[in-house]
């Protein structure tokens, strides 16, 4: 675990629950990784600066308990499942098949997946929402 922190809020619903939303990884020439995301337009550069040459178990091992930071929050499976028994029909369709781009809430990813909440494509002309969705 190397790049932690993006998340402010417990547990992240819709993307727009977390402050910051790493989109993209790409490797520079000297093995750096950029992460970019895309709420405030940062991209933050991963190095490593220790001996490569020495890393080893004991290194493995100080990794491993970063993950009993208090800031630090592993998926729970059952307690993080915010669907259980809540959904029927559409819902569960919707929350399937849609909200992985258009968000639970609907107001999509700027700059990404645009809003279905409030918006003319959802609320306007039938036809072409069916149209879509077929």
């Amino acid at each position: 675990m190397f790049a932690d922190g993006f998340v402010g809020a417990k547990p992240v619903a819709d993307v727009s629950d977390a402050p910051y939303r790493p989109m993209a990884i790409a490797m520079g020439p000297d093995g750096s990784l950029y992460l970019s995301e895309t709420v405030k337009g940062k991209i933050w550069r991963v190095m490593f600066k220790g001996d490569k040459n020495n890393f080893g178990e004991g290194n493995l091992a100080k990794m491993e308990q970063r993950k009993n930071l208090p800031h630090i929050r592993m998926p729970d499976e059952i307690n993080d499942n915010l669907q259980e028994d809540k959904m029927a029909g559409g819902e569960r369709i919707y929350t399937t098949y849609c909200a992985p781009c258009h968000q639970r809430n609907g107001k999509g990813a700027v700059g990404r997946f645009p809003p279905l909440s409030e918006s003319s494509w959802v609320n306007g002309n039938t036809t072409r929402l069916i149209t879509i969705v077929l």
